[in-house]
C-alpha cells in the first residue's frame, strides 16, 4: 500500500467557470487542514442505557497558512474573497495531486472568514485564512481522482 504524505495533499482554486472549471493550484500553503467532522445529535432511547446518535450536519471548512505573495493570483483571490462581504472562491482540497488516482477530497464554494497574520520580526509573513462553505445554487461534493485521471463529484 503506497503512503500519502501531507506534501502531495493539494488545493486548487477555480480560476474559470463553475460547470468548466479550470483548477490553479493554491502552492503557497505551507499549512491546510480540512475539516471533516460530523455534527451528531443524541438518541436516548429506553431500549439502552447507551446513548446513540445520529450524523446531522458535515462541517467542510478549511484552516490553511499561506505565504504572502501579492504577486500571485491565487494568493490574491484568497485574499479579496476575505476583504469581500459577499464573495466566495470555488476550491477543490484533496490529499494528494488532482493527476493522482485516488486523490481524494471535496471542492465547495468557500467564504474566507479569517485572514489573521502573525508578524514576527524573524519570520516571513504568513496569513492564516479560514474557509467555510457558502449556500450557492451548487452543493458541496465529494471529489474523487479516477481513470484518466479525471474527477468525479458527488453531491453531499
Amino acid at each position: 500500500m503506497p503512503l500519502k504524505h501531507g506534501i502531495d495533499a493539494s488545493a486548487y482554486i477555480n480560476i474559470a467557470t463553475y460547470n468548466s472549471p479550470t483548477w490553479s493550484e493554491l502552492d503557497l500553503f505551507s499549512n491546510l487542514t480540512p475539516n471533516g467532522g460530523w455534527d451528531a445529535a443524541e438518541i436516548n432511547i429506553r431500549r439502552s442505557l447507551v446513548k446513540y446518535g445520529a450524523k446531522t450536519n458535515l462541517d467542510l471548512g478549511f484552516t490553511g497558512r499561506m505565504l504572502c505573495d501579492d504577486t500571485d493570483a491565487n494568493y490574491v483571490l484568497l485574499r479579496q474573497s476575505w476583504m469581500s462581504l459577499t464573495g466566495f472562491v470555488d476550491l477543490l482540497i484533496l490529499d494528494g495531486p488532482v493527476t493522482t488516482v485516488g486523490s481524494f477530497g471535496y471542492r465547495a464554494e468557500f467564504q474566507i472568514t479569517a485572514g489573521g497574520q502573525d508578524q514576527p520580526t524573524t519570520d516571513v509573513l504568513y496569513r492564516d485564512f479560514e474557509g467555510v462553505p457558502y449556500p450557492t445554487a451548487n452543493k458541496p461534493k465529494w471529489a474523487e481522482v479516477v481513470a484518466g485521471p479525471t474527477v468525479t463529484f458527488t453531491d453531499i
